[in-house]
Protein backbone atom coordinates (compact mmCIF):
# COMPACT_ATOMS: atom_id res chain seq x y z
CA UNK A 1 0.00 0.00 0.00
CA UNK A 2 1.49 3.33 -1.00
CA UNK A 3 1.24 6.57 0.97
CA UNK A 4 -1.82 7.85 -0.91
CA UNK A 5 -3.71 4.59 -0.42
CA UNK A 6 -2.73 4.60 3.26
CA UNK A 7 -4.07 8.15 3.69
CA UNK A 8 -7.36 7.13 2.05
CA UNK A 9 -7.46 4.01 4.23
CA UNK A 10 -7.02 6.07 7.40
CA UNK A 11 -9.74 8.51 6.32
CA UNK A 12 -12.43 5.83 6.33
CA UNK A 13 -11.11 3.07 8.61
CA UNK A 14 -11.06 4.95 11.92
CA UNK A 15 -14.62 6.30 11.49
CA UNK A 16 -15.74 2.82 10.37
CA UNK A 17 -14.18 1.30 13.48
CA UNK A 18 -16.00 3.86 15.63
CA UNK A 19 -19.28 3.06 13.84
CA UNK A 20 -18.83 -0.69 14.39
CA UNK A 21 -18.30 -0.13 18.09
CA UNK A 22 -21.45 2.01 18.23
CA UNK A 23 -23.45 -0.60 16.30
CA UNK A 24 -22.22 -3.37 18.59
CA UNK A 25 -23.25 -1.36 21.66
CA UNK A 26 -19.71 -1.09 23.07
CA UNK A 27 -19.38 2.69 22.72
CA UNK A 28 -21.72 5.65 22.62
CA UNK A 29 -21.87 7.97 19.63
CA UNK A 30 -20.35 10.72 21.75
CA UNK A 31 -17.29 8.78 22.83
CA UNK A 32 -16.67 6.60 19.76
CA UNK A 33 -14.66 8.99 17.55
CA UNK A 34 -12.16 9.86 20.29
CA UNK A 35 -11.80 6.25 21.43
CA UNK A 36 -11.22 5.03 17.89
CA UNK A 37 -8.64 7.77 17.23
CA UNK A 38 -6.83 6.96 20.47
CA UNK A 39 -6.66 3.24 19.73
CA UNK A 40 -5.37 3.78 16.21
CA UNK A 41 -2.77 6.29 17.43
CA UNK A 42 -1.58 3.78 20.04
CA UNK A 43 -1.37 0.96 17.48
CA UNK A 44 0.29 3.03 14.77
CA UNK A 45 2.57 5.62 16.40
CA UNK A 46 4.62 5.79 13.18
CA UNK A 47 1.68 5.45 10.82
CA UNK A 48 2.34 3.21 7.84
CA UNK A 49 5.96 2.84 8.96
CA UNK A 50 5.10 1.34 12.37
CA UNK A 51 7.28 -1.78 12.75
CA UNK A 52 5.63 -5.18 12.24
CA UNK A 53 2.47 -3.66 10.73
CA UNK A 54 1.66 -4.58 7.14
CA UNK A 55 -0.79 -2.81 4.81
CA UNK A 56 -2.02 -4.13 1.47
CA UNK A 57 -4.45 -3.04 -1.18
CA UNK A 58 -6.70 -5.87 -2.33
CA UNK A 59 -6.58 -5.99 -6.12
CA UNK A 60 -9.07 -7.88 -8.27
CA UNK A 61 -8.22 -9.79 -11.47
CA UNK A 62 -8.85 -6.66 -13.55
CA UNK A 63 -6.25 -4.74 -11.52
CA UNK A 64 -8.70 -2.55 -9.60
CA UNK A 65 -8.21 -1.81 -5.90
CA UNK A 66 -11.29 -3.30 -4.24
CA UNK A 67 -10.33 -3.45 -0.57
CA UNK A 68 -7.62 -3.40 2.07
CA UNK A 69 -5.84 -5.64 4.54
CA UNK A 70 -3.95 -4.49 7.65
CA UNK A 71 -2.25 -6.95 9.94
CA UNK A 72 0.57 -6.97 12.48
CA UNK A 73 3.03 -9.63 13.51
CA UNK A 74 3.00 -9.82 17.31
CA UNK A 75 5.58 -11.89 19.24
CA UNK A 76 4.31 -14.22 21.93
CA UNK A 77 5.42 -17.01 24.21
CA UNK A 78 3.99 -19.65 21.88
CA UNK A 79 5.38 -17.96 18.73
CA UNK A 80 4.48 -14.97 16.61
CA UNK A 81 0.82 -14.31 15.90
CA UNK A 82 -0.33 -12.43 12.84
CA UNK A 83 -3.30 -10.32 13.91
CA UNK A 84 -5.78 -8.89 11.39
CA UNK A 85 -6.75 -5.36 12.36
CA UNK A 86 -8.70 -4.63 9.19
CA UNK A 87 -9.94 -6.53 6.20
CA UNK A 88 -12.44 -4.76 4.02
CA UNK A 89 -13.77 -5.52 0.58
CA UNK A 90 -15.83 -2.71 -0.95
CA UNK A 91 -19.54 -3.58 -0.81
CA UNK A 92 -20.02 -3.86 -4.58
CA UNK A 93 -17.25 -6.51 -4.76
CA UNK A 94 -18.43 -8.70 -1.89
CA UNK A 95 -19.71 -12.20 -2.51
CA UNK A 96 -17.18 -12.84 -5.28
CA UNK A 97 -14.60 -14.74 -3.21
CA UNK A 98 -12.27 -11.76 -2.75
CA UNK A 99 -12.49 -11.84 1.05
CA UNK A 100 -11.63 -15.55 1.06
CA UNK A 101 -8.76 -15.03 -1.38
CA UNK A 102 -7.47 -12.13 0.73
CA UNK A 103 -7.56 -14.21 3.90
CA UNK A 104 -5.77 -17.07 2.16
CA UNK A 105 -3.09 -14.69 0.88
CA UNK A 106 -2.82 -13.25 4.40
CA UNK A 107 -2.27 -16.73 5.82
CA UNK A 108 0.49 -17.44 3.29
CA UNK A 109 2.19 -14.10 3.99
CA UNK A 110 1.92 -14.63 7.76
CA UNK A 111 3.60 -18.03 7.39
CA UNK A 112 6.38 -16.44 5.32
CA UNK A 113 6.92 -13.88 8.09
CA UNK A 114 7.23 -16.65 10.70
CA UNK A 115 3.79 -16.53 12.30
CA UNK A 116 2.69 -19.65 14.11
CA UNK A 117 -0.93 -18.54 14.56
CA UNK A 118 -3.49 -16.11 13.19
CA UNK A 119 -5.95 -13.97 15.11
CA UNK A 120 -8.63 -11.40 14.52
CA UNK A 121 -11.65 -9.75 16.08
CA UNK A 122 -15.06 -9.79 14.45
CA UNK A 123 -18.11 -7.93 15.69
CA UNK A 124 -20.97 -10.23 16.61
CA UNK A 125 -23.42 -8.61 14.20
CA UNK A 126 -21.17 -9.32 11.18
CA UNK A 127 -22.60 -12.70 10.20
CA UNK A 128 -21.01 -12.87 6.72
CA UNK A 129 -17.53 -12.34 8.20
CA UNK A 130 -18.20 -14.85 10.98
CA UNK A 131 -19.20 -17.45 8.41
CA UNK A 132 -16.11 -16.75 6.28
CA UNK A 133 -13.71 -17.00 9.21
CA UNK A 134 -15.31 -20.21 10.47
CA UNK A 135 -15.05 -21.74 7.00
CA UNK A 136 -11.33 -20.87 7.00
CA UNK A 137 -10.77 -22.70 10.30
CA UNK A 138 -10.89 -19.83 12.79
CA UNK A 139 -12.38 -20.74 16.17
CA UNK A 140 -13.59 -18.48 18.98
CA UNK A 141 -11.09 -17.89 21.77
CA UNK A 142 -13.33 -15.62 23.86
CA UNK A 143 -16.88 -14.37 23.48
CA UNK A 144 -18.11 -11.08 24.88
CA UNK A 145 -21.82 -10.89 25.48
CA UNK A 146 -24.16 -8.09 26.49
CA UNK A 147 -27.80 -7.62 27.31
CA UNK A 148 -29.53 -4.27 27.05
CA UNK A 149 -31.90 -3.44 29.89
CA UNK A 150 -35.02 -1.48 29.05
Amino acid sequence: MDAASFAAFQAWSTPAYAASNIKSGRWTEAEAPAKAQAQVAQLLPQGRETPNHHFFDVIDTAGAAVGVLWFALNPGLAGAQAWVYEIMIQPQYRGQGLGRATMQAFEAEARNLGATSLGLNVFGYNEPALALYRSLGFLPTAIQMAKQLA
